[in-house]
C-alpha cells in the first residue's frame, strides 16, 4: 500500500513539474530507472549523484545485474570503477 501512494504521488510530483520531487520518490520505491529518466530534467549534476547512489546500491546487491552496473558506471563517468 505504501508504494501505491507513493507511485501516485510520484505521478502528481511529475505532472507538476517537480521533477526533483518525482526522482526522489521513485528512488524510494525502487524505481530507480524511472528516476534516472527523468533525473536530467533536474540537471546533469542531480543525475550523476543520483547514478552514484544507484551505482552503490547495486554494487551491495549480490543479484544486481553486473553488465547494467558497468553501463551506468561507464555512463556515470566512473569507468575507473568499470
Amino acid at each position: 500500500k505504501k508504494d501505491v501512494a507513493l507511485r501516485k504521488a510520484a505521478t502528481l510530483r511529475l505532472e507538476l513539474g517537480d521533477f526533483r520531487s518525482y526522482c526522489e520518490l521513485m528512488k524510494e520505491i525502487g524505481e530507480w530507472d524511472a528516476a534516472l529518466a527523468v533525473a536530467p530534467a533536474v540537471s546533469l549534476e542531480y543525475w550523476r549523484r543520483l547514478a552514484g547512489e544507484r551505482i552503490k546500491n547495486m554494487e551491495k546487491d549480490e543479484d544486481a545485474d553486473v553488465e547494467r552496473l558497468v553501463h551506468l558506471q561507464l555512463a556515470a563517468g566512473k569507468s575507473s570503477d568499470a
